[in-house]
């Protein structure tokens, strides 16, 4: 298993999460502090890049199941994510009731069940789990969309890549509609599918694009120097934008070059950065950390507040190690089993293949 991940990938999955991760600690603990918020607000695009790889990675295994077998079975594909992320979130979405619970005694919202909470007005709690309905909502949608797609055009086709380009800015059309609203109540303005998807439908053209279209990869990797410093500088610039064209605009061009950032990644094999360590760690644990991070930054600032600690740098740095060490300990209790669990009860389109080739040969 380890053998099939892509290094680049890991770390920029565990940059995703240490931007998430500071982000949500200085809102925390130095938000009083401008010069330390102004540069950590950019961490709130952290989801966005997770977006961005999510879309590339669901993209590459739908073309190369394409390209395999013909055509994907989707009812497996869509049972295979359903199966790797919803677990883990009902576990955590538990917890993080239970803890509501303790302290507000407020009753429980079923529209968690059906992640529908992004498209309310505002999220009641679990706030982080918006991200987690806008994935969900993708992996039953796409795999239908793309077969449709896929069907009216004849592989490789620049049309298609046209087509997936129209559809990406329509998140940036209808969040137009919305950026004079402000300030916005974290919901749907903020959390809505349909206001979402565009770094998730960039990362699967750009996936599409690495699969048929290689030579443009190869062409992009000529100048990827200058688009990574390129998606850097818009990210640092963040804190400069108006509000409401970051809003639009600004993260509309941050999903394209997050997808490419991605891509470019994904092929560049000069570019590694080696992530068999504490960025492994973080990598893997990802999904974990993001779950469980909130709920432990909560019983932080409690704790800090009992015992009277007021070091805000000494707060964040307590902080950041814990939210890593839980959502690692999370990881290996709850999602790494799941993931044997998952590998054994719903085999992946490779291993069938695998098995079936085996059988074959011994007929």
């Amino acid at each position: 298993m380890k053998d099939s991940r892509i290094e680049n990938l890991d770390t920029l999955r565990a940059t995703a999460i240490l931007m998430v991760l500071i982000f949500h600690a200085t809102q925390s603990f130095a938000s009083s502090i401008p010069l330390i918020w102004r540069f950590t607000k950019a961490g709130s695009f952290g989801v966005d890049l997770f977006f961005a790889l999510s879309g590339f990675l669901i993209g590459s295994l739908f073309f190369k199941e394409t390209n395999v077998n013909g055509k994907v079975d989707i009812s497996r594909f869509i049972l295979r994510r359903i199966s790797r992320t919803v677990p883990p979130y009902f576990i955590a979405l538990l917890l993080s009731y239970l803890a509501v619970y303790i302290v507000r005694k407020e009753p429980f919202d079923f529209g968690y069940l059906l992640f529908l909470q992004n498209y309310y007005h505002e999220v009641p709690f679990f706030f982080i789990s918006w991200s987690l309905c806008v994935e969900e909502h993708f992996y039953l949608i796409l795999p239908i969309a793309l077969t449709i797609l896929l069907a009216l055009f004849k592989q490789p086709s620049k049309t298609f890549i046209v087509l997936m380009v129209l559809i990406s800015f329509i998140p940036l059309i209808l969040r137009l509609n919305y950026q004079h609203i402000h300030p916005k109540p974290f919901g749907y303005y903020i959390t809505a599918t349909h206001l979402n998807f565009d770094p998730l439908i960039l990362g699967v053209l750009f996936a599409y694009i690495s699969i048929y279209f290689k030579v443009m990869i190869n062409a992009l990797l000529r100048y990827k120097a200058a688009i990574y410093v390129a998606c850097i500088a818009l990210l640092a610039s963040y804190s400069w934008w108006p509000p409401q064209w970051m809003y639009s605009l600004g993260a509309y061009l941050l999903a394209v070059s997050f997808a490419a950032t991605v891509a470019l990644a994904s092929a560049d094999r000069a570019w590694v950065v080696s992530t068999y360590k504490l960025m492994g760690i973080i990598a893997v644990a990802s999904y974990a950390i993001y779950l469980t991070h909130v709920l432990t930054l909560h019983s932080l600032e409690r704790v800090f507040e009992f015992i009277g600690m007021n070091n805000i740098f000494l707060e964040l740095s307590i902080t950041l190690v814990l939210a890593c060490l839980i959502g690692y300990i999370f990881y290996c209790i709850i999602e790494k089993p799941l993931m044997a669990w998952r590998k054994k009860a719903i085999p992946s389109y490779r291993t069938l293949n695998r098995e079936r080739t085996y059988v074959d040969s011994k007929s």
